[in-house]
């Protein structure tokens, strides 16, 4: 993936497409946003809302990089000492920043919960006094032919939108050959109430199930998964197969830029070393 922008000027600048679509789609996983009114001290709650956008994440590489190529918001480091955690966050709150990611996400955005969200989170924007207004989004983000984004174009296997979004919900679990006379992989890709794009995950890989998950109401789950004992010459079965074979080949296409893809390179070297024909 080009993680490079012809200039720092958020009014002028293209900002490469591939990188744009990551993070609208890591942006529907972990992004939120926040419209918060203030109070005076007689509990009166002004009329001027407060805008962010927020990615909090364990790992800050992500965020640092997202901070880089868009030129905007800022990255804090905080500790929960009750829990012993530590964890960074990213966070746009200028009148400027919030403009400018609108223009990024308004057309581009796949899940219904996040356009529902965008859409309140933009409207009560659009309102504040002295709000900046950008031109439309198309003009302000290039593909590598340099033509305009198409902020049309649906999600797929052509663009990185679901890389984003796999790291930011996405699961590669595989179990430890060494502990264990047999293996599993499974790819995990969790979403609350989008039971439709997951059925379109399906259809897309041509394989994998969705499940729901007990302890979550209206949470579900795309699982692709395999298994085989190590001394098995049993072959995988050739929808699976393509479906791994897809889903590696997307992913070295337009790669994951957080700690998730140390587990994806161990899982796709299990595949090659054990579930390949040759293997």
């Amino acid at each position: 993936m080009n993680l490079k922008t012809t200039t720092q000027n958020i009014q002028t600048e293209y900002l490469d497409k591939n990188f744009i679509d990551w993070f609208v789609g890591f942006s529907e996983g972990d992004g939120s946003f926040g419209v918060n009114y203030y109070k005076n001290k007689g509990g009166v709650v002004g009329k001027s809302p407060r805008h962010d956008f927020i990615i909090n994440q364990k790992d800050p590489q992500a965020l640092y990089t997202i901070q880089s190529m868009l030129g905007i918001g800022s990255v804090s480091k905080y500790q929960n000492t009750a829990q012993g955690t530590t964890y960074f966050r990213y966070i746009v709150s200028d009148l400027n920043g919030i403009a400018r990611l609108i223009q990024i996400f308004d057309g581009r955005l796949v899940l219904n919960k996040t356009k529902r969200r965008f859409h309140v989170w933009a409207e009560t924007y659009r309102k504040r006094p002295g709000a900046v207004r950008h031109k439309a989004c198309s003009s302000s983000v290039t593909n590598a032919s340099g033509n305009a984004h198409n902020s049309a174009q649906p999600w797929g296997l052509d663009n990185a939108w679901l890389s984003g979004l796999i790291d930011a919900e996405g699961c590669f679990n595989v179990s430890d050959p060494e502990k264990s006379t047999a293996l599993s992989l499974r790819f995990i890709l969790d979403q609350k109430g989008e039971g439709e794009f997951l059925r379109t995950v399906v259809n897309i890989f041509q394989a994998g199930t969705i499940e729901q998950r007990r302890a979550c109401a209206d949470m579900e789950r795309y699982v692709l998964c395999t298994s085989r004992t190590l001394t098995s010459t049993r072959n995988v079965a050739p929808a699976k197969k393509r479906a791994f074979d897809t889903l590696f080949a997307y992913l070295a296409r337009y790669p994951l830029i957080t700690a998730k893809r140390v587990a994806s390179d161990k899982m796709e070297q299990l595949w090659r070393q054990h579930f390949s024909p040759d293997a």
